[in-house]
């Protein structure tokens, strides 16, 4: 039989609750500890990148992953939501432009640093 670590630490708290019935005392189980907002969004960033890393390496679903995001880029496109820079006026330009060159340099920064890190 292939035990898992929750299935082990299920088989202690039933031996645990076992004993303390034997014993004439009843013991209740300890509860597991609620995650904060902030745990619980770390958890979900890290199964989400872990989920990408696997697509990523798999040349096929890679491929449908690829496809996938070409066509919502194209739907958001044809809808208006996706502005092309042709279709921007001089002032809505100018804000994207800001806005590519504020995250370029976050951009550079962050690799810098892992560079430098290793």
């Amino acid at each position: 039989m292939f035990i898992t670590h929750f299935s082990i630490d299920y088989l202690n708290r039933e031996a645990i609750y076992c004993l303390s019935i034997i014993a004439g005392k009843y013991i209740p189980t300890p509860r597991k500890k609620k995650l904060s907002r902030v745990e619980i969004l770390e958890k979900k960033r890290k199964a989400e990148s872990l989920r990408y890393e696997r697509l990523k390496n798999d040349p096929q679903k890679r491929e449908e992953m690829r496809e996938k995001e070409r066509l919502k880029y194209i739907i958001k496109k044809e809808k208006g939501i996706r502005k092309l820079v042709k279709d921007m006026n001089p002032r809505e330009h100018k804000s994207v432009k800001k806005a590519w060159r504020e995250y370029s340099a976050r951009n550079r920064a962050k690799k810098k640093s892992m560079y430098n890190k290793t």
